[in-house]
């Protein structure tokens, strides 16, 4: 909650600087210049392959090259080119070029088979990419990628002049969010883990979005040409999710999804924009994206950088009214009962009772034997915890879960729908025993839970386990020469495995003392997916004995050890905040990288047969260990939600994503972006614990969808500084000597007061 506070004080701040005076400036393009053009090209990573650069002159791709090269055996090119103006790079296939395939499901071989994931395969003579861009006479990066592949298409469909190769560029960029110059973004090969991790979050979204590209055109039967066919003939659009003939935005983010976890890397900062992203394409359904372009790509560089300034005013202006921040503030409280404490206990309670859950239907297949040889009801304790069950046939309801506050009611019925398959091999050792099962179960489920302030009601839902269980235990008992007698016992049981629930729920403030949803109260309905994978469950207790002529003295101890894994929840639905109802997604991930959680409980006692002793008992009952992480064993994480609200001054909705991550220990980043069609502004903030605690002061960048990029710091008098560049060029400066103001390099200014 301090997080969400304290990015919105940064936006409203930054709008409210932001709010002087505009500035003019222009510039002029003359004679040709030798352009030195580097970049790589990638569908995945293109090895040895042809390169040739082209002028585009009256809406035409020139005949002669301006120069052609190679790709390297990392996929770089570097070419020098005598033009000033529009152009367009095209990477061919040759008899010895590669392409290294980064399709999540493998590549076509050349010789009728599939290569895997990180295998090259052939890049034939009959295999293009295209980029265009405009050269300036300057150094420059061009990257050719798919994304670019799809814009050089629709330059051609415009004309191919200098306009229509920048508003291409700058459309195909903000369909897929991305707020960089199409050309730029780096290509990262995400068959290499290292180096995505390594890159920025937007290139890693950038290389992930380009193989899924492909991937989807792959998986329907096209080629990339076919493709940008198809998306030319829908108006430069796609459909959110359909059953039509054609690729849809959510095959891509699907797909793109895949290709992260393929490649292994760990990217905290993208995982769960891409599952908001997902959802809001499954929101979307049949109808069309409503992609623009930016109004201001064809601006030269400096004029950009006023229009920076400009778009933050308008927003500005727009998100600090008071109206306006009323309205996201209005949701931002609604939305966050998805990460209140009342929801995380509601979904401890639902952990513990499918657990069980998956306990008895466990024991009834693997059948104690016969019907009702399993009483009913049942208890099962789980540490602290205890869960009560009833059981009618293949129908298990929970009635009861005690450990987790005396308030808390559940009500949650399952239904056996696939057969709990079992694996199983017991072997019984000397003084001993060891068993391994594994096996899945797929449930449907309905039900309630709840607390006074919470209530989760799930309509209809599913939910499916895979596991393995191992038990191990030996004993051993031995008669002492003094005539005293020992026994002592071990026992541990393992469980290992993945939980995935899909529910379709309403979570809903209610009255506390009368559990009735509150009219005017807070409410999130829709679908809510929540999977746990990787995680281990343990259970150990040693027991001993030891008796002699008087009496015995025993000891016991419990100990329930959890290993966390990789916990996701993503949810697609509506929020309402009591006065206005809209559109939200929520993803969440966590991974626990092997972090452990400890309880424990001893008992003692020591007792006579007859006659007189200092008899002794103690429980110290269960204890919780502290949860200790390192800069080695941390839980890694991320989150993102969307949300769609209206903005004083702007005709069309606006969409306001909140995302953050946390990366290491002591770092991670929280960014708002704000989008609408043709616009988008990132206001992004790396954070880092100080050393005395809190947070220390974070540089803030702010970009738009032109890739032009403000940041902002606070110098050691605590003073604001900052600049603003364009394709790395500073065209403005901004300074606090007694008053804020921007100075851009034609001398103009802006007094910010």
């Amino acid at each position: 909650m301090k997080t969400r506070t304290w990015l919105i004080a940064a936006g409203v701040i930054l709008a409210a600087v932001l709010s002087g005076c505009g500035g003019g400036g222009s510039s002029s393009r003359s004679g040709p210049a030798v352009t030195d053009v580097q970049g790589a090209a990638v569908k995945g990573i293109l090895k040895f392959a042809d390169v040739t650069a082209y002028a585009l002159v009256d809406g035409a791709v020139e005949a002669s090259p301006l120069a052609s090269t190679s790709t390297d055996a990392s996929g770089r090119y570097r070419l020098k080119a005598t033009h000033r103006g529009p152009a367009l790079i095209r990477i061919s296939g040759n008899s010895d070029a590669r392409m290294v395939c980064d399709l999540p499901d493998g590549c076509d071989d050349g010789a009728g088979g599939t290569a895997d994931f990180g295998e090259e395969v052939p890049f034939g003579s009959d295999m293009a990419l295209e980029a265009v861009t405009v050269l300036e006479g300057r150094g420059t990066s061009v990257n050719v990628t798919p994304l670019t592949h799809l814009a050089a298409a629709k330059a051609r469909a415009a004309g191919l002049s200098e306009a229509a190769v920048l508003l291409a560029n700058s459309h195909v960029a903000n369909l897929f969010d991305l707020s960089d110059d199409l050309v730029a973004l780096p290509v990262i090969d995400i068959t290499d883990s290292g180096a995505l991790e390594r890159a920025t979050a937007t290139a890693q979204r950038a290389a992930l979005l380009a193989a899924a590209l492909y991937g989807a055109a792959v998986e329907e039967g096209q080629t990339l040409d076919e493709l940008a066919m198809a998306f030319l003939n829908d108006a430069g659009q796609f459909r959110g999710e359909s059953a039509l003939p054609g690729v849809d935005l959510a095959s891509i983010y699907r797909i793109a999804q895949d290709a992260r976890y393929a490649s292994g890397a760990d990217l905290p900062a993208i995982a769960t924009g891409f599952d908001t992203a997902l959802a809001a394409a499954e929101q979307l359904g049949d109808s069309f994206t409503t992609a623009a372009p930016s109004d201001s790509a064809t601006l030269a560089a400096l004029d950009k950088a006023k229009a920076l300034v400009a778009q933050v005013r308008t927003i500005g202006t727009s998100f600090i009214s008071e109206q306006g921040v009323q309205q996201f503030i209005d949701e931002l409280d609604a939305a966050a009962t998805l990460v209140s404490d009342d929801v995380e206990r509601l979904a401890e309670a639902l952990g513990y009772a499918m657990e069980a859950i998956m306990l008895v239907y466990g024991e009834l297949q693997a059948g104690a034997g016969e019907e009702g040889q399993i009483e009913s009801p049942v208890v099962i304790p789980m540490g602290a915890v205890e869960v009560e069950l009833t059981i009618d046939g293949d129908v298990v309801t929970v009635t009861r879960i005690s450990g987790l506050g005396d308030d808390l009611t559940i009500a949650l019925t399952t239904t056996l729908k696939s057969e709990f398959g079992c694996d199983c091999d017991a072997l019984d050792v000397e003084d001993g025993y060891a068993s391994s099962d594994q096996g899945s179960l797929e449930l449907g489920l309905q039900g309630s839970l709840g607390v006074p302030a919470l209530t989760l009601n799930i309509a209809e839902g599913s939910a499916s386990f895979a596991a393995r269980v191992d038990v191990a235990g030996n004993w051993h008992e031995e008669d002492l020469p003094n005539g005293d007698y020992s026994f002592e016992d071990f026992y541990e049981q393992s469980i290992q495995g993945a939980v995935d629930f899909v529910l379709h729920a309403r979570l809903a403030q209610t009255d506390e003392t009368t559990g009735v949803e509150l009219p005017f109260g807070a409410a999130l309905e829709g679908r809510l997916e929540l999977s746990l994978t990787g995680f281990q469950a343990e259970s150990r207790n040693h027991y001993e004995e030891l008796c002699g002529d008087e009496g015995c003295e025993e000891t016991e101890l419990d100990e329930e050890l959890l290993t966390f894994g990789l916990a996701r929840v993503a949810f697609l639905g509506a929020v309402d905040s009591g006065s206005n109802e809209v559109a939200l997604n929520f993803a969440f991930e966590a991974d626990g990288k092997g972090l452990t959680q400890r309880e424990w409980r001893k008992y003692q006692e020591r007792w006579c047969y007859s006659g007189p002793c200092d008899y002794e008992y103690h429980d110290s009952g269960w204890q919780d260990e502290p949860l200790e992480e390192t800069a080695s064993r941390f839980v890694e994480g991320s989150f993102s939600l969307v949300l769609q609200i209206n903005l004083d001054g702007i005709a069309e909705a606006s969409r306001i994503e909140l995302a953050g991550s946390r990366q290491a220990l002591t770092t991670g980043d929280v960014a708002l972006k704000i989008s609408y069609p043709g616009k988008q502004l990132l206001i992004n903030a790396p954070l880092e614990a100080a050393e005395q605690g809190g947070i220390s002061p974070p540089v803030v960048t702010v970009t738009n969808q032109d890739g032009v990029i403000a940041t902002l710091w606070v110098d050691e008098r605590g003073e604001t500084r900052g600049d603003i560049r364009v394709a790395g060029v500073v065209y403005a400066t901004i300074t606090e000597p007694n008053v804020i103001k921007i100075t851009y390099a034609d001398g103009t200014f802006e007094s910010l007061q």
